[in-house]
């Protein structure tokens, strides 16, 4: 995939049972500037 000025992109999906700590893991990726959603699509992808 590329972004609108040809450079790649990478989109990150992480799949996971209940209660596994993806809510976390979605936060924990935010802060350190990663745009990835909790069960929604952001930029980066979704947890």
């Amino acid at each position: 995939m590329r972004d609108d000025k040809g450079n790649s992109k990478r989109l990150a999906c992480v799949i996971a049972i209940g209660r596994s700590g993806t809510e976390f893991l979605s936060r924990t990726l935010r802060n350190h500037g990663h745009e990835l959603g909790h069960e929604e699509l952001r930029r980066d992808g979704i947890v």
